[in-house]
């Protein structure tokens, strides 16, 4: 449903369970030089690769258009020892802390690089994100750098196109 929040104006907020959080229900695959969220979810089409998400305080996730032209998917990265962490690109005037950090983990989502390509990714997210660097390695802000395993990808089919001509109401 679309609702108006003040700052944001109007904004579409999806219908969803307590407890969504949009970048969770689907899979990566690399394709022309970058990571491409496939979702399962009908509006993932356009939602994912459009515009900007927002945590509204009282409404929960809510989608805001953008005219910032499609993209294979608005998020933000981190890479760390053996964890690759995504959050959604927040709309401008908004950030989030580092993935390990307690206030802001919420908004990332976090998995071991074995499991980066797995179907589903977001239920191989670690429940305790990790809140020290054990390696001494630099944490990076840039996506994966090569695709591991993506001839072992479990999916098989691209659900993510199969509601493809949907919108969103």
């Amino acid at each position: 449903q679309w609702i108006n929040i003040p700052d944001y104006g109007q904004v579409w907020k999806p219908s969803v369970v307590d407890g969504w959080e949009p970048y969770y229900n689907g899979h990566w695959i690399y394709s022309d030089d970058s990571w491409t969220w496939v979702s399962y979810e009908p509006f993932g089409w356009i939602v994912y690769h459009y515009g900007n998400w927002f945590n509204d305080p009282d409404n929960g996730w809510v989608w805001i258009p953008g005219n910032n032209g499609w993209s294979p998917a608005v998020v933000q990265w981190y890479q760390y020892d053996d964890y690759v962490s995504w959050a959604p690109l927040p709309p401008n005037g908004v950030s989030f802390r580092e993935p390990w950090n307690d206030k802001d983990s919420r908004y990332w989502h976090t998995v071991n690089d074995d499991v980066f390509l797995k179907d589903n990714v977001g239920h191989f997210q670690e429940v305790h994100p990790v809140t020290r660097l054990n390696s001494g390695q630099r944490p990076s802000t840039a996506p994966p750098t090569s695709p591991k395993n993506q001839d072992n990808h479990q999916g098989g089919n691209d659900r993510g196109n199969q509601h493809g001509n949907q919108g969103i109401n």
